[in-house]
């Protein structure tokens, strides 16, 4: 993050400020940090560089270790947020706002809704209320088209 800007720039500029998302207290409070800590230019360096996508990615990989969570991306983080705000009520156009999305088209490609989402909207639909704790299919497509030709 280049800037010559002595105030934090992820606060006054750039996407968080036009669709109006502000990081969390507990991101900004170390983004705050290492602003102030940097020495240069750049807020994530190694003695004054930035910091090359091999070494992020190699930091990505032994923390997704560390958790158990093995080979999940960075970019898996968006459509958690994506599922979880839509499971919180909030409504398509402030997600969309919030994940930076400008068209539908990207709304529904991070939007993912898995069988225990339809049968609660359908325990919803008939009784008022979700009565249905369905876990996640673990079936494949191809599972699925097996047992549909043998019968």
């Amino acid at each position: 993050m280049r800037t010559s800007r002595s105030t934090a720039p992820f606060r006054s500029e750039g996407r968080h400020q036009r669709n109006g998302a502000q990081p969390a207290p507990t991101l900004t409070a170390l983004l705050d940090a290492r602003w102030a800590a940097r020495d240069g230019v750049y807020v994530f360096h190694r003695d004054g560089q930035p910091l090359g996508i091999g070494a992020v990615r190699s930091a990505w990989k032994r923390a997704c270790k560390r958790a158990g969570l093995v080979g999940r991306l960075v970019h898996d983080l968006r459509r958690s947020a994506a599922r979880d705000f839509r499971q919180a009520g909030v409504s398509e156009g402030e997600i969309m706002r919030l994940c930076g999305w400008e068209t539908r088209s990207m709304f529904d490609r991070y939007n993912i809704i898995d069988e225990a989402d339809l049968a609660a909207a359908v325990a919803q639909r008939f009784n008022g209320k979700q009565t249905a704790n369905i876990a996640p299919s673990t079936a494949t497509p191809d599972s699925v088209t097996s047992s549909r030709s043998s019968s």
